[in-house]
């Protein structure tokens, strides 16, 4: 309980961070829903309270309703689900479904060269992602992999990464020696998940 009173106000104190920092006090007048784990939740109610709009995409709308537990109006959801431009295309949006999520949603800044991802790489670290020989952090590198193809086939410039899950911003180079980390196979990633724990506990 505690921890998500604490991500829930995360949101509005980063809000007066940005605030402070740049001067601008124009509204919010929309928010991206990334993805639908309770954790990318945590401050909706405060956000929808100020009227705020939901950028998501369709299928995670029910869940936004469960976890709100009184359904917002469909006037209040920006369903997209395929590659979008907002912001007279100053701000992109594109779906990039992998092993953590059905759908999740990543923002590209063409301006900036910036990825903003949610729960597609990295860590709580400062300096570098996580080690790539334990399950279930190793679904990180899986997860980028698919993020970077991606990334490909859209043909996005990107110079800078930033996860919400992690310390720093990343650059290219970084992700590039990420995506060399030799892994383990998709069968040895099972036999430890499925049978390996079941051992340990018998």
């Amino acid at each position: 309980m505690a921890t998500r009173l604490r991500l829930a106000k995360a949101w509005q104190q980063g809000l007066d961070l940005l605030r402070k920092t740049t001067g601008n006090n124009k509204p919010i007048a929309q928010h991206v829903v990334s993805h639908h784990h309770t954790d990318h939740m945590s401050g909706l109610r405060g956000i929808v309270k100020q009227r705020i709009n939901l950028i998501i995409h369709p299928a995670d709308i029910t869940a936004v309703n469960d976890y709100l537990k009184q359904p917002l109006a469909e006037s209040r959801f920006l369903p997209i689900d395929k590659t979008s431009y907002l912001a007279d295309g100053k701000v992109m949006l594109f779906d990039v479904p992998n092993g953590h999520a059905s759908h999740n949603l990543v923002v590209y800044l063409p301006e900036h060269k910036l990825l903003i991802t949610e729960d597609m790489f990295g860590s709580s670290y400062k300096t570098a992602l996580e080690s790539p020989v334990s399950w279930p952090n190793v679904d990180v590198y899986y997860r980028l992999e698919v993020l970077s193809g991606a990334i490909n086939q859209l043909n996005l410039d990107v110079e800078q990464y930033l996860s919400t899950h992690h310390g720093r911003i990343l650059n290219q180079a970084e992700i590039n020696k990420a995506l060399t980390l030799s892994r383990p196979s998709r069968d040895e990633l099972i036999q430890r998940l499925f049978f390996d724990n079941i051992k340990l506990n018998e």
